[in-house]
């Protein structure tokens, strides 16, 4: 008995040590990495990196393939080709879907295949070795991330606050103030990086505070690129002491220089850090008061940027006018951080080291706090307290002792309902049995005994073969014809795209859209089927089987092996058993004119425009003419104007330190108003919409952002019944559809549950596990209007429009219609006048 646990180890040992072993043969496959960073999400796609070594004399062509179920049953092997040199390890990245797992832990020991050909002349030549691979057996720890959790991805290793998103305090298993979680990752190196965008994609922000851009090989800069493009937040934290990214000499070489500030950057060797305070903590005081640090402060130039600031050290205000008064020889009002749109996604640049900040622990939960300093920058919303006050606010039983109500939303079955194909699959398949019944009672007993009631049983078998070649006859000519049929498809798309103004845009830079959609196609006949996304309006995409997260997959008795190329992410051959077949589709590109043209300002002579009036409380307006070519009218139209005045930095309350003011606040404040319809073609004046009666003031509670997110989105929840899409019974009408699609696209954004018992009775947390690449809140940290709408099949008013996406199946346009979310980001100028924030 006591030996026994020493058998259970060492039993475990040799399974790893099997798992990654490599069959006999000439290439030995080792799995060094599973997932970004070492983290990975089951039913996302993830990234591997294997290490190729051959046995064989001379270079060798080798086709190295990862094998994975796919959602209809077989098995998609995702491939690429490398050439291995003698003696040399080869290292390749590869991608593909992992299917979905019952829980984290499942997921780690999920075990699939890796198998490397001789490729010649293009085709697979002998198999030269293989390898059975698991997450918990590769070279680089491995972690499994929920999927109800976020993720950000630090390309270095410094701790810099961000522990505060994803550390509960003790004894609870959820953020009480956040909606979400999010985890990090970090000790990421510029190689760990992968050489496709694909391989970020489960990142929402990636922070760089360590390393050398210039380390980057060109596949991975290429990669981070069209990441960000895509909707990534990307920050870059500039060192004390160096400048790698020559963002203060403007003069460095390497692959992001082209998108590097052009603003003036003035270093201060020594500015004390208390003085930095109120932009990076909710405390007064720290414990080296006279602690200081280098700091590269930014300042606009005089021509307009596509640069606004984001970091702003608060000020006092003039109560006459609302603008600043820096005080003499302080660093009131001074731009610590910048922040650029680049594709749908963010660049920020900041000239604070809170790598080094952190690593100084002048705070007990370290600088700079989560709350005050990293929810405007990722664009993400709730309260920080650190486990000391969560600790004290629990002895003092003033935590809300009511569990939240979860309403959870973003499953598959938002999707998958929306998308089924399952009505025609099944006219089809009791079509066929209809007819193979007819057949066996013709042919058998019915026929049998009509020719008995004449007594004419001796022609039975002639019977038999007559039914026989026409039912045969009649089969093959249905079966020809359900063939011929184009098909046709179902879809949910959301479309994202920033429309810069004119003298903001770049004279070669091509406005794209940025889609994410969701396909059911009915793929009539058998055989392979390829389905593409035409590439001549297309900057970069990807297509992928899709399944609903909740769904574990299944594989057929003899599955189809279908290759896979990852150098062609755009085209993914199906085997068509003449049934339906999900995807789900990644596209950047430019949206053809025949389908409809977007929200766009259309009158060159009334631009959009934002006014600031100076007072007391300052008065804002938007003017400007904006329309639409689409083909129907757009539906549940939301207009959301992001204005250039903060809101106040949170801080701990005079009356109660315990308390945290304001909670949960939105970075600036914003208006938002709800159109019913809007026709193709019908100018809006935003005045007229936003601010009918001229300027209004930003605290005025009628049309306020924060106060609409919380009446629209929270407010319908605060019961006892909560909400799971998953549940049995669950129906989403389509108003439901359109709302929750709403709440994934400003997810980050929507209210923090409330932990207090001072602050509600009743809280609300949201859950989402789905469409994370949709949340736009990023954006609600800097100036701009965001335009939505829907054209959706089931509002009388409007209509199904095709997919915007230009997929082809076997060459084909599908016929169908479906739902289609649209975002447009219309960026405006930030008046720094306004932007700093008041002091505390």
């Amino acid at each position: 008995m006591l030996r026994q646990p020493h058998s259970l180890i060492a039993l475990a040992a040799a399974v790893l040590t099997a798992l990654t072993a490599t069959a006999p043969g000439q290439v030995t496959i080792t799995l060094d990495q599973f997932g970004a960073g070492g983290c990975f999400r089951s039913g996302d796609v993830v990234p591997i990196l294997l290490s190729l070594q051959t046995a064989t004399q001379e270079p060798v062509s080798v086709e190295v393939a990862w094998e994975l179920p796919n959602n209809n049953g077989d098995v998609a092997q995702h491939s690429r080709v490398v050439v291995c040199d003698p003696g040399q390890p080869r290292r390749v990245w590869l991608y593909g879907r992992v299917p979905n797992s019952p829980d984290e832990s499942s997921a780690m020991e999920s075990i699939s295949t890796v198998r490397a050909w001789e490729q010649k002349d293009g085709r697979r030549g002998a198999e030269l070795g293989s390898a059975r691979i698991a997450p918990n057996a590769a070279g680089k720890p491995a972690r499994c991330v929920s999927r109800l959790s976020g993720l950000i991805g630090i390309i270095g290793s410094g701790r810099m606050g961000l522990d505060a998103l994803g550390t509960p305090p003790p004894g609870m298993t959820e953020m009480p103030s956040r909606n979400e979680t999010t985890q990090i990752a970090r000790g990421i190196t510029p190689q760990d990086i992968p050489d496709r965008w694909e391989g970020l994609s489960c990142f929402s922000a990636i922070i760089w505070s360590e390393g050398s851009p210039q380390s980057l090989s060109p596949d991975a800069a290429r990669a981070l690129r069209e990441w960000i493009s895509l909707g990534g937040v990307f920050v870059i934290v500039l060192p004390e002491r160096s400048d790698p990214w020559g963002v203060a000499a403007q003069a460095a070489t390497h692959a992001f220089s082209d998108l590097m500030p052009d603003w003036k950057v003035e270093r201060t060797e020594e500015i004390r850090i208390v003085e930095l305070l109120p932009a990076i903590s909710k405390m007064a005081g720290i414990s080296n008061q006279k602690a200081g640090m280098p700091v590269a402060f930014f300042e606009a130039p005089s021509t307009a940027s596509v640069w606004n600031s984001i970091v702003v050290l608060p000020a006092p205000k003039v109560a006459s006018t609302g603008f600043a008064a820096p005080r003499k020889g302080s660093v009131d009002g001074k731009i610590i951080g910048i922040t650029r749109p680049f594709g749908a996604g963010r660049i920020t640049v900041l000239g604070l080291d809170v790598n080094a900040l952190h690593r100084r622990a002048l705070l007990p939960g370290g600088l700079p706090e989560a709350d005050v300093f990293w929810n405007p920058i990722l664009g993400v919303r709730g309260d920080s307290p650190t486990a000391e006050t969560f600790r004290q606010l629990e002895e003092q039983k003033r935590l809300v002792e009511k569990q939240p109500t979860i309403v959870e939303f973003g499953r598959g079955n938002l999707v998958s309902s929306a998308i089924s194909m399952a009505g025609e699959v099944t006219v089809g398949l009791l079509a066929a049995f209809l007819l193979f019944s007819s057949y066996w009672i013709i042919a058998g007993p019915g026929g049998f005994y009509v020719l008995r009631l004449f007594h004419r049983e001796r022609y039975a078998w002639l019977l038999f073969v007559i039914a026989a070649a026409a039912f045969g006859g009649g089969t093959l000519a249905w079966g020809t014809l359900q063939e011929s049929r184009r098909g046709s498809m179902q879809h949910v798309t959301v479309l994202t795209a920033v429309r810069l103004p004119a003298d903001r845009q770049r004279a070669d830079d091509i406005p794209l859209v940025r889609a994410t959609a969701w396909v059911s196609a009915l793929i009539t006949g058998y055989g392979r089927t390829t389905v593409e996304i035409e590439t001549d309006a297309t900057r970069t995409g990807r297509i992928e089987g899709w399944e609903s997260p909740s769904e574990v997959p299944s594989t057929f008795p003899n599955p189809a092996r279908i290759p896979q190329p990852i150098d062609t992410p755009m085209r993914l051959d199906v085997a068509a058993r003449g049934t339906s077949a999900s995807f789900e589709v990644q596209w950047l590109g430019s949206i053809s004119k025949e389908w409809g043209e977007l929200p766009r300002a259309s009158d060159p002579a009334r631009p959009l425009v934002q006014t600031v009036v100076a007072g007391p409380c300052p008065k804002v307006s938007l003017s400007g003419i904006i329309s639409h070519s689409l083909p129907f009218p757009l539906t549940q139209v939301g207009l959301l104007h992001i204005t250039p005045v903060r809101t106040a930095l949170p801080g701990l309350s005079p009356i109660d330190p315990l308390m945290i003011e304001p909670s949960g606040e939105l970075p600036s404040f914003g208006r938002y108003v709800m159109l019913p319809t809007w026709d193709p073609n019908t100018p809006i004046e935003i005045a007229q919409q936003l601010y009918p009666g001229g300027s209004i003031a930003v605290d005025e509670r009628e049309g306020d952002l924060a106060r609409a997110l919380r009446l629209r989105y929270q407010q319908p929840w605060a019961s006892d019944r909560g909400f799971r899409l998953e549940q049995q019974g669950v129906l989403i009408s389509p108003e439901q559809r359109r709302t929750f699609l709403e709440m994934l696209g400003v997810f980050s954004a929507l209210p923090p549950p409330g932990y207090t018992a001072a602050t509600t009775t009743n809280p609300v947390r949201f859950e989402r596990m789905l469409a994370r690449d949709i949340d736009v809140s990023h954006w609600l940290s800097t100036p701009c209007l965001i335009v939505t709408g829907f054209l959706d099949p089931s509002d009388p008013a409007s209509g199904g429009a095709t997919c915007p996406v230009p997929l082809r199946f076997d060459g084909r346009t599908l016929p169908g219609s479906g739902l289609t979310f649209v975002r447009v980001v219309f960026p405006l100028p930030t008046d720094d006048r306004f932007a700093i924030p008041p002091s505390r």
